[in-house]
């Protein structure tokens, strides 16, 4: 499901790609790819606050990823929480973010 999901959103398939990636998650709780994708999806389906709580699940999962503390940052920072985006992103940049930021293909 996650491959699937994950093709489905590189392709532009956004809802659909949510709904294998929800299965894929659902299955495997604790599988941090998914999570990260699935909170890019619901980020670009206008749907933050969604987003929010699956890259929180991801980084209790692997804390020291900078990727995924820089997208919850702009995330965060979408919905006006500015002091916790503000902490993700100081934190992404401590561990050495990607100067590409989260905007990148997010199946890598």
């Amino acid at each position: 499901r996650l491959a699937l999901g994950s093709l489905l959103v590189n392709v532009g398939q956004l809802n659909e790609g949510a709904v294998q990636l929800e299965a894929a998650a659902r299955l495997k709780p604790d599988q941090v790819e998914t999570r990260n994708i699935l909170g890019y999806v619901y980020f670009k389906l206008g749907k933050p606050e969604a987003a929010v709580q699956q890259l929180e699940a991801s980084l209790k999962l692997r804390p020291n990823d900078a990727q995924v503390h820089e997208m919850c940052a702009e995330v965060l920072e979408s919905l006006g929480r500015h002091d916790e985006a503000a902490a993700h992103g100081a934190q992404a940049a401590r561990l050495g973010a990607s100067a590409a930021g989260p905007n990148q293909n997010p199946s890598r």
